[in-house]
């Protein structure tokens, strides 16, 4: 995947673009791995608007997808996860911020089990085939824009409540050329830890208006 994104970027690593400042009104594409046991793939749509003084507002829905092999039988495990916040942007010169957000998560898995011999073992669930949560999420961090038109953003996020992540954290580094006024490509490279500690490597194309 790191392969894949180097070979994604260099294209467009000489294309000048004078920076003219950040645009929270968008909407993004995403793909990613992930070396987690349970989550092969991500994919992911999101969007923000802007609102005035550092304000935006955001969404954005994953679809999960893993699949792994335990002794005797084959596991499959899918899973829808949306979100909505509010992101507040504080200045610290014309071409560097400091960023925070709050949101709210909604989460539902589905987990299949199939016997080597092709029996169904999904029924041995003790809480069966469906995951159901909702949890809180924060975050802190730091973006830049060059005037060549690279933006690199940092950000650290802390998850709260709910089923699936009830103590957990999160580092994020995003690495962004704008090829145009309105388009951008990019990567992204996530940490997560506790209770769990797996990694997440993607690239995602931004149509901002």
């Amino acid at each position: 995947m790191k392969k894949l994104l180097l070979l994604f970027l260099i294209p467009f690593l000489s294309t000048p673009l004078l920076a003219e400042g950040f645009n929270d009104n968008y909407i993004e594409f995403g793909y990613s791995t992930s070396n987690y046991k349970f989550i092969d793939n991500i994919t992911k749509v999101s969007g923000s608007t802007e609102f005035g003084d550092g304000f935006s507002i955001f969404g954005s829905y994953f679809y999960e997808k893993g699949d792994w092999k335990d002794p005797g039988e084959t596991e499959i495990r899918k899973a829808d996860n949306m979100s909505f916040g509010i992101g507040k942007s504080f200045s610290i010169d014309s071409n560097t911020d400091i960023t925070s957000s709050l949101s709210y998560v909604d989460y539902e898995a589905k987990q299949t089990c199939t016997y080597d011999s092709g029996v169904d073992c999904t029924s041995t669930y003790r809480d069966g085939p469906t995951t159901k949560s909702n949890y809180y999420t924060a975050s802190i961090g730091i973006r830049n824009l060059s005037e060549s038109g690279f933006e690199m953003g940092l950000k650290y996020t802390i998850w709260r409540a709910g089923k699936l992540k009830p103590n957990s954290n999160e580092i994020e580094l995003v690495l962004m050329k704008h090829l145009t006024e309105n388009y951008a490509i990019g990567g992204r490279v996530l940490s997560h830890k506790k209770p769990v500690n797996w990694n997440e490597n993607g690239i995602f194309v931004r149509r901002s208006f």
